[in-house]
């Protein structure tokens, strides 16, 4: 296969943008409303609007499915033009080094961060403190990946997926021109998101499920596993047809008109759905409805995402390229930093949108400061992104 020679700078642009998007759903999850009578320990009780129900839920439908699907495509660009040995040093640097190090570092910032809030909620004097002294009762057993869990994830997919790959082409050589012909038939036809949305749908109603909610346990979860493998695999297919991404750009337009209206109407259906008057068997309808709704809505998004990417920022940007360099960082610690100050807002009786933009920009201007000076041309940043960068500023 030939070496791609033009950096596709729409993908970096793409994953820095999902990253800084994770900031955004989860300074807004603390402040959504209790509009579906949902218990929730993580909320500002006397800060809250419906306005962050939706937005963080419209984040939610694309986010993950984009950020894995780039990722396929990057774990097969390293797959094809470097040899399966690269990749295997090029993921342990990237995913398993890294996640080790935030289990052992992130994730007790992350506990901390946690019972910080809890005691901020309670008014509760020595919050810090106590707050660190809950740190000891963490064990091997209670053990979770929190936000780490995506990392989780494309190391079990690199095992999972990769590997058998390797041993296909190994003893089939044909393999790989027959599913390449057979995506591409799929990727060009005008209701591709329809037809890829199918095993998504699938994954859905297995799980008996209209909303994809983490999985923060070291114990994989198939159902979790297999929806987000569906768009591993289609980033990884991506590759094999890298001349043909243009395709994605011809429709952006009507797949986002789309997406939007396919949005609306799971809006619709979901508020229905609380309705605790509509009869048993009508509920159990709209259930079905939301799993084809959030199904057809999340490769509806992909499609024009990408596509709208690829369409009007698929140029080198010295912002989008640092942003880009430092989006690991960002995502490892914006976790705690997010909770942290919202902790510290509790107290405040403030407008529940400037406490958001408070608490979102806080997380980027200590995020991005912090890789600026403690990370990118340090032995952090080395560690992270395989060298050190000259600071931005």
């Amino acid at each position: 296969m030939e070496p791609v020679k033009d950096r596709i700078y729409a993908f970096d642009t793409i994953r820095t943008v999902m990253v800084l998007l994770g900031i955004v759903i989860h300074a807004s999850m603390l402040y959504r409303a209790n509009i579906f009578n949902e218990a929730a320990f993580f909320s500002d009780p006397h800060s809250q609007s419906p306005v962050f129900n939706v937005l963080s839920d419209f984040i939610h439908i694309f986010r993950m499915p984009v950020f894995f699907s780039i990722s396929g495509f990057f774990t097969a660009l390293i797959y094809f033009e470097r040899g399966v040995r690269q990749l295997v040093a090029n993921r342990l640097h990237r995913l398993v080094y890294p996640f080790i190090a935030g289990i052992a570092i992130i994730l007790p910032i992350h506990v901390f961060s946690l019972n910080f809030f809890a005691l901020s909620l309670a008014k509760t004097d020595n919050r810090y403190t106590l707050a660190w002294s809950a740190l000891r009762e963490i064990n091997l057993e209670s053990i979770e990946t929190a936000h780490l869990w995506f990392l989780y994830y494309l190391i079990l997919y690199c095992v999972t997926v990769v590997l058998p790959v390797y041993g296909i082409e190994k003893m089939f050589p044909a393999a790989k021109k027959q599913w390449t012909f057979w995506f591409g038939r799929l990727f060009h036809k005008t209701a591709a998101p329809i037809l890829f949305a199918i095993p998504t749908l699938v994954c859905l109603w297995v799980m008996d499920t209209f909303d994809v909610k983490a999985a923060h346990s070291l114990t994989p979860k198939l159902g979790f596993y297999t929806y987000y493998a569906v768009f591993f695999l289609f980033g990884w297919l991506c590759y094999s047809i890298r001349g043909r991404l243009s395709r994605f750009e011809k429709q952006v337009p009507i797949y986002l008109v789309v997406a939007i209206a396919l949005f609306g109407a799971r809006w619709y259906c979901l508020v229905r759905y609380s309705d605790t008057t509509i009869p048993a068997n009508f509920k159990g309808q709209l259930q079905v409805v939301l799993e084809v709704l959030l199904a057809f809505n999340t490769w509806f998004f992909t499609f024009g995402i990408i596509g709208f990417f690829l369409k009007f920022f698929n140029r080198p940007s010295r912002i989008s390229r640092y942003l880009s360099d430092g989006s690991y960082w960002i995502y490892l610690i914006h976790m705690p930093m997010v909770i942290y100050f919202q902790s510290l807002l509790l107290a405040y009786n403030l407008p529940v949108f400037v406490k958001f933009l408070v608490v979102m920009l806080a997380t980027i201007f200590v995020t991005v400061l912090s890789y600026n000076y403690l990370v990118r041309n340090t032995f952090i940043g080395k560690f992270l992104n395989g060298r050190r960068y000259p600071r931005g500023f």
